[in-house]
């Protein structure tokens, strides 16, 4: 924990502190004078790192009359007092959040206050701050811009919470007291000058934006920010060093280790201005995963397809190339020794899916992309950082080999993963080959992040060891759906090809924790995604009457229920498979129709995942 000794040597002024942290000081102050224990978890917390040295708070605790914590030290020794805040545990707001598990917050983000005891809470959580950095700043979604990204302070920690995620309510003292440090806050104190910020993700109006904006996929998420780059903080959320994990997590990104802050001249700084060169740019998801992580300097995105760019230019303003990327002069896209390039390609899949022919380098559609990897051994400027996409069976190719040896020619350090989206909790099945290489003076400078070990793969295509524990449980797709889109008659499946294709759809509910991978066939074969069970179905019990699958996890139709389904199936609306993609809500898709938005969707990447990978590559490539 950090020690409120740094705090009042610092100086800082209480100008507002969180209403549980005075609440329950004033409590273990109370029940010392009566000689009796607090009552209150937080407050016996309190009287143990205290004892009989409590500090005050004069006046009504709705209304305190602000003192300085500094002026207590005349009548309380506060020398040591950091060394009880170790090891006496976290503290929540009530002792039932403690016996609460926090893998039932991924479940419980979204239901907001659902009752007068969660609206109190999320009351207590506020602090009455001037957002000047003494004291935590509680956002709405739609100040966060302007307080965050455009605001006077340049850093800050900022935790996307619910009001009914248990370890959200033990948290929030937790992160009051770090908002108090002025050795955190002060600005002047080098490599600090934090805010700490607070955004309610309870209301339904909310959720997609801290789904979209903050990439949050359960409750908590706790970001660090400077100078509008981002990292999230993936450490444990609950336990007695906490704050102190938090805060040195944030120095650390503020100083260099993948911060934007870090000189231009340092391996790895997140925060170095690239040129983006996106092949094969599609709608621009790699582009769109990359926003608030990159300081993009210039970007040329080049693909064949019209409509593709046409969204792209609709979302970017940029105009991407229509070119053959087979016949492009590589080294005119990379001119300059004074620039850092980024260079991403999501070629064809085609050549690799495991169920297609497995022609590999012998397809026609392998042409273009053999044709990047014969150049990359003769450019001139090659690219500081490769970022390569493809479907899972690319890595037992032969365009992977020779990916792998034109990189090793010109000393990339590479490291290649196959990711699923529901190891970021994203209940959507789309398992992935992904390929990160940088160039920078000794390689990768961090350890791959604890979400993605185990799903490493070797130069033989293999797992390296066994897969971590996902980096949060695995929301639900009640996060995702639409209730209204139950209502369009368009997504209704119709009843013939029910009772035709009843044995092979992929059926699942709101309740679902999985959704099959959506192709650019979807919605035109039952074979390209799930399809969902209408809210009246679910109302009406056919969710009971599904039948698991123990070999693949799909729920399936019995054949003597089939007509209980009929008009209670739809296909997943183009919002919806957005959302299960990472792809922000504002993302717009006027320039095509929906069922070309649909092709182009089932053509392209999880931005929930190519995002967190790019966050590893730029961070410490």
């Amino acid at each position: 924990m950090i020690s409120l000794a740094v705090a009042v040597r610092g100086g800082i002024i209480a100008k507002a502190l969180a209403k549980p942290v005075k609440v329950a000081f004033r409590e273990a102050r109370e029940a010392r004078a009566r000689g009796e224990a607090p009552t209150r978890r937080l407050a016996r917390w309190l009287d143990a790192a205290f004892g009989d040295r409590l500090p005050g708070i004069d006046g009504d605790v709705g209304t305190p009359r602000v003192r300085t914590i500094a002026t207590e030290a005349e009548s309380i020794d506060f020398e040591g007092v950091g060394e009880n805040f170790e090891g006496v545990g976290t503290f929540a707001a009530s002792d039932r959040d403690a016996e609460t598990d926090s893998s039932e917050d991924a479940e419980r983000w979204d239901r907001g206050g659902e009752n007068e005891h969660d609206a109190v809470e999320s009351e207590e959580m506020a602090l009455e701050s001037d957002g000047a950095g003494e004291g935590m700043r509680l956002l709405a979604p739609e100040m966060f811009e302007d307080v965050i990204v455009s605001g006077d302070r340049a850093r800050w920690v900022v935790a996307a919470c619910a009001r009914a995620s248990p370890t959200c309510r033990a948290l929030a003292p937790e992160l009051a007291i770090l908002a108090l440090d002025s050795a955190f806050t002060s600005d002047e104190n080098e490599g600090a000058s934090f805010g700490v910020a607070w955004v309610d993700c309870s209301p339904e109006s909310a959720r997609a934006w801290c789904r979209t904006r903050l990439g949050v996929k359960a409750v908590p998420r706790v970001l660090a920010i400077a100078n509008g780059v981002e990292r999230a903080y993936e450490g444990e959320l609950r336990g007695a060093n906490v704050i102190r994990n938090i805060r040195e997590f944030a120095l650390a990104f503020a100083k260099g280790e993948g911060s934007c802050d870090a000189d231009a001249s340092e391996a790895g700084a997140l925060g170095d201005p690239a040129s983006l060169r996106e092949l094969y740019s599609g709608i621009g998801a790699t582009r769109l995963a990359l926003e608030h992580l990159v300081d993009l300097q210039d970007v040329v995105a080049i693909d064949n397809s019209d409509a593709a760019n046409a969204v792209y230019e609709a979302n970017f303003g940029d105009v991407p190339r229509r070119a053959n990327i087979e016949h492009l002069d590589a080294n005119a896209l990379f001119p300059s020794s004074e620039r850092d390039y980024a260079l991403t390609a999501s070629p064809p899949c085609q050549p690799y899916t495991r169920r297609g022919l497995g022609l590999a380098s012998e397809d026609p559609r392998a042409k273009s992309f053999h044709a990047v990897i014969d150049a990359i051994p003769n450019l001139s400027h090659p690219p500081r950082w490769v970022f390569v996409e493809n479907v899972r069976g690319f890595e037992s190719s032969d365009t992977r080999r020779a990916l792998l040896d034109a990189l090793s020619e010109r000393d990339y350090d590479v490291r290649e993963f196959i990711v699923d989206p529901t190891a970021l909790g994203v209940p959507n099945t789309r398992e992935r080959y992904y390929l990160i290489a940088t160039r920078s003076p000794g390689g990768f400078s961090e350890p791959t992040p604890t979400w993605l070990r185990g799903r490493a793969i070797d130069a033989a295509g293999q797992f390296v060891g066994e897969a971590s524990t996902s980096q949060s449980t695995t929301s639900t797709l009640a996060d995702y759906i639409r209730t209204e889109c139950d209502n369009e008659d368009e997504l209704v499946l119709g009843s013939e090809m029910i009772r035709k294709y009843w044995r092979v759809l992929d059926v699942v509910t709101p309740s679902s924790k999985r959704c099959s991978t959506f192709t650019s066939g979807y919605a035109d074969t039952v074979f390209g995604g799930s399809v969902l069970l209408r809210s009246r179905g679910v109302q009406r019990g056919l969710d009971e009457l599904l039948e698991l699958d123990a070999d693949s996890g799909v729920s399936r139709i019995n054949e003597r229920d089939v007509e209980h389904f009929i008009d209670n199936l739809r296909w997943f609306h183009v919002d919806e498979i957005k959302a299960l993609h990472g792809v922000r809500d504002d993302f717009t898709f006027n320039a095509c129709s929906r069922k070309k938005a649909i092709f182009l969707l089932g053509n392209s990447i999880s931005v929930h995942v190519v995002r967190e990978v790019l966050l590893h590559l730029f961070s410490a490539g």
